[in-house]
């Protein structure tokens, strides 16, 4: 990323927002309106959301309502069908026949997204994606068009993909559902149905741009938050399919009003961007069973000692080759995950049994020298490490260590184990 020009970019987006940031008070508010309930409203969401791309997986055919669309469009057409020649006729048929096959195509495309958010081996959670324009696609709220090349996709706002995260009760990363929160019974609807008004009493047309400001609003609701903080704002970017942290001026300039085309293949890979990464988890668990395998191969004169420093190479090449934010988080080995049990360790007070030091824990505890580590603090300490890349990898390659060693002593044999004692008894 060319950071001088998303600076830059930033500038102007602040200067050219300024006015809205100092107008809507609606800002100031927000924070509670966003806030309320929002364990209650995130778990809502995630069930609708699934709901809705299990229903997708289950359509056979057209429905009702896409039946009549279709029927209504190829009516229209009917009268001017009569009066074309025959070469025109049949170039009629043909793109009536191409049509019919885009339909079908972009019908699996969505089923295809709805069945890798649904697939549990993937550990997709709705939280992970855009999905208020993920569920619009899937749902077929949001016609596809075709740019200039003739490729198929969506015309989305330039941000539509690239959703800012904030955190929840519990400190675990969200995107916002924006369209829940849009949906629900926070807002009143006026009597004609034209206007929607908050309990701040802000107003938005009750359509797709009052929902596309309200959403607007919202973002940089989080960003000047971030600015106050001085915290970072994590980023999912459909485009380079990575997860970046990002300072608050370089959040800003990506929210701009331009719609850009958005083929159906990048959208595929927003949504597969958030598998888990099973070659990295195999290679991972590979390794750690070969721990095992090498301490039940050792004989009489071979060192029982764990070789650390080369498991650690070993483990560092694996993080390299993946996004280290997906490691931590997801369920990488057995049922747990490093993010799970650093914080879990951190409340225990047992860091250094994942390789955490007491001196990073303490510069990154917001209540410091109160000889405890409470839930809020052991997210802020979690959060402030999966913000520097460098020190995460290493802690991952720490971890992922610990469990070959345990694995390397579990499985040393107990003559090996019995010889070595009696050898440490005689030079005792």
């Amino acid at each position: 990323m060319n950071r001088s020009l998303v600076a830059g970019a930033g500038k102007v987006a602040r200067a050219q927002n300024k006015g809205r940031l100092t107008e809507s008070k609606a800002f100031t508010s927000m924070a509670d309106h966003l806030s309320e309930g929002i364990s209650k409203v995130v778990q809502k969401r995630n069930n609708e959301f699934n709901a809705i791309m299990k229903k997708q997986l289950s359509k056979e055919g057209l429905s009702d309502e896409e039946y009549q669309k279709l029927y209504k469009k190829f009516k229209k057409r009917r009268a001017a069908y009569v009066y074309l020649n025959k070469k025109e006729r049949m170039d009629f048929e043909r793109d009536t026949i191409k049509e019919a096959e885009e339909h079908k195509k972009n019908e699996a495309d969505r089923e295809e997204i709805a069945e890798t958010i649904t697939d549990e081996d993937n550990e997709i959670s709705p939280d992970e994606v855009d999905d208020g324009t993920i569920q619009d696609i899937v749902e077929g709220n949001i016609e596809p068009t075709k740019d200039e090349n003739g490729r198929v996709g969506y015309a989305l706002s330039s941000d539509a993909l690239q959703e800012f995260v904030f955190k929840d009760e519990d400190g675990n990363n969200r995107l916002k559902s924006y369209r829940g929160s849009w949906e629900d019974d926070r807002f009143t609807v006026s009597e004609d149905g034209k206007t929607k008004t908050d309990k701040f009493g802000n107003s938005y047309s009750n359509n797709e741009a009052g929902f596309k400001k309200y959403q607007r609003s919202a973002k940089l609701y989080w960003i000047r938050k971030a600015r106050e903080t001085g915290d970072k704002l994590l980023m999912y970017n459909s485009t380079t399919g990575k997860r970046e942290y990002l300072t608050p001026d370089e959040a800003e300039a990506l929210l701009q009003d331009k719609e850009k085309f958005v083929t159906v293949d990048e959208i595929k890979e927003h949504v597969n961007s958030r598998k888990k990464d099973t070659k990295a988890g195999d290679s991972l668990n590979m390794s750690i069973a070969n721990g095992g395998n090498n301490a039940r191969n050792l004989k009489e004169g071979d060192s029982l000692e764990f070789d650390r420093e080369s498991a650690k190479t070993r483990y560092s090449k694996i993080i390299d080759n993946t996004d280290p934010i997906k490691l931590a988080e997801k369920k990488m080995v057995g049922d747990t995950s490093f993010k799970d049990d650093l914080t879990e360790k951190l409340q225990s007070m047992q860091y250094t049994d994942l390789g955490i030091d007491e001196e990073t824990v303490n510069r990154f505890d917001p209540t410091p020298g109160d000889g405890q580590v409470s839930k809020s603090d052991a997210t802020a300490i979690v959060d402030k490490i999966m913000q520097d890349e460098k020190m995460l990898k290493g802690y991952l390659a720490d971890y992922f260590t610990i469990y070959e060693e345990r694995e390397f002593k579990a499985n040393i044999p107990s003559n090996l184990k019995e010889s070595a004692l009696v050898d440490e008894d005689e030079f005792a």
